[in-house]
């Protein structure tokens, strides 16, 4: 004879399972999200392929943060370095990046090949990021028109190190 759960517990486990579904939505989209790295814009830092966790209830971010935006004319969600910030002047000139008129620590003196956009000088207003891959060769980022500078309202959160290799 084979025993069936009978459905009080039936119903116990789909209300355990509904609660289990809504407490993971409720945190994913208010406090901690997992998002795959793709792709070779983050190397060294972060891999092809690397899960990540996303801090998103901070509203605070600064220059070295690691974030993940919206990108809207890329039609898809992208990891980079902030590199300059609300109020800093930008510009990358002679292959190098310049902020508020000093050479940036972030990347080494002549390591940009590329410039695009930031070959003019700009002004970052409130809530504006300048946002750069930490490999900067394989990187599409503020450089690039279809990135350009980003706004706080495109950022979803900001990456925690937790599984730095």
């Amino acid at each position: 004879m084979i025993n069936y759960p009978n459905q009080r517990n039936r119903a116990g486990w789909l209300i355990s399972i509904m609660i289990v579904i809504v407490f993971a939505y409720i945190i994913s989209r208010t406090a901690f999200q997992l998002a795959l790295v793709q792709g070779r814009s983050m190397e060294p830092t972060f891999h092809d392929m690397q899960l990540v966790v996303i801090e998103k209830w901070n509203d605070q971010y600064h220059i070295n943060d690691v974030v993940l935006f919206d990108c809207p004319a890329l039609d898809c969600t992208l990891i980079k370095r902030i590199a300059a910030e609300p109020g800093d002047i930008v510009v990358i000139e002679d292959a190098t990046l310049y902020v508020n008129g000093k050479v940036s620590g972030l990347y080494k003196e002549g390591a940009f090949r590329y410039a695009g956009i930031l070959e003019r000088t700009h002004v970052l207003k409130t809530g504006q990021f300048v946002v750069l891959g930490d490999n900067i060769e394989e990187s599409r980022d503020s450089r690039y028109s279809e990135v350009s500078i980003i706004e706080l309202t495109q950022i979803k959160g900001k990456v925690l190190e937790l599984f730095h290799e």
